[in-house]
């Protein structure tokens, strides 16, 4: 096994300045209408034009490149940046011809093995949330997703949920930062323990921008973070607990009505957020009673932690 592991890594080369244009040639070609952030961000023809000045640049500078060829043809390649806790791999691309052939899983065992070398403890990349086989193949090799779901609601309008009079919400009145920052570190270290430390430290979830913020309070304890935003599109809404009241669906219910009665978010899609994989579980009963279904994060953070 160890033969044909070293087999295999002797094909890897590294990425060289000359082999760029190619490389660009080959994210066009391969991440288009696959990744939904490369496909939106090349959607209008300004954008793909620049993205044949920027990546050729991004590439040289944002990591490490490594690549397998076949003949004289480039199979495959991926990209390494070290983290002081972690090495991120991005841009891995197979090129179609050359798929199912084990070059993905070559790279990828190739890349761990740089990060190992490296003294670093954690493999991390992020995946498009649509794209399956990719998800896969990381899943075969052990990785792991991170809070990969948010909860939707789709019907055509919203029927007012009762709201337990112990229940409410305040503004946050300059305290949001450090309120989401403290509700987001319970939700990591309770619904997401075994990889709670790595993300907390170098892959945190940024804080929500240009809605309202508010203090959850139940009776006179202050018990969470919620946020909201509504327009025309639909509603999204940002609720951070503490763990000891997931379980309890009356509460939920109460502060998911407070965040849509704050906005006038009752039409359109109810995008719902919770701060983790284990809060998501927990509140599945009572939101799958009013009509949310559980959706796949437009980007998944998958992670491994290496022996």
């Amino acid at each position: 096994m160890l033969a044909e592991m070293n087999e295999a890594f002797a094909l890897v080369e590294a990425v060289r300045p000359r082999d760029l244009w190619r490389i660009t040639a080959l994210v066009f070609a391969n991440m288009t209408g696959v990744d939904q952030q490369f496909t939106a961000m090349t959607s209008h023809w300004l954008n793909r034009l620049w993205g044949w000045v920027y990546l050729p640049f991004y590439l040289l500078t944002a990591g490490r490149g490594f690549k397998i060829c076949q003949g004289k043809q480039v199979a495959g390649f991926a990209y390494l940046h070290l983290r002081p806790q972690s090495g991120y791999i991005f841009n891995v691309v197979v090129d179609h011809p050359f798929r199912r052939q084990g070059v993905g899983r070559t790279l990828m065992n190739f890349l761990e093995r740089e990060i190992g070398r490296a003294g670093r403890p954690w493999a991390v990349l992020q995946v498009d949330g649509g794209n399956i086989p990719a998800q896969t193949l990381y899943t075969q090799l052990g990785y792991q997703a991170y809070h990969p779901y948010f909860w939707q609601w789709q019907g055509g309008r919203w029927s007012r949920q009762p709201v337990d009079p112990l229940a409410r919400l305040e503004r946050t009145r300059g305290r949001g930062r450090t309120l989401y920052h403290y509700f987001a570190h319970l939700e990591r270290k309770n619904g997401d323990a075994d990889v709670a430390a790595i993300v907390g430290a170098e892959y945190p979830i940024p804080r929500p921008i240009a809605g309202q913020e508010y203090r959850c309070v139940w009776a006179d304890d202050e018990i969470g973070y919620g946020w909201a935003t509504s327009s025309e599109e639909g509603t999204v809404l940002v609720l951070l607990l503490h763990p000891a009241v997931w379980g309890l669906s009356g509460m939920l219910r109460s502060f998911v009505q407070l965040l849509l009665d704050e906005v006038g978010g009752r039409r359109g899609v109810i995008d719902l957020h919770l701060g983790s994989h284990g809060h998501h579980d927990a509140a599945a009963a009572p939101l799958q009673t009013l009509g949310f279904a559980s959706r796949n994060q437009p980007r998944i953070l998958m992670l491994k932690k290496l022996k």
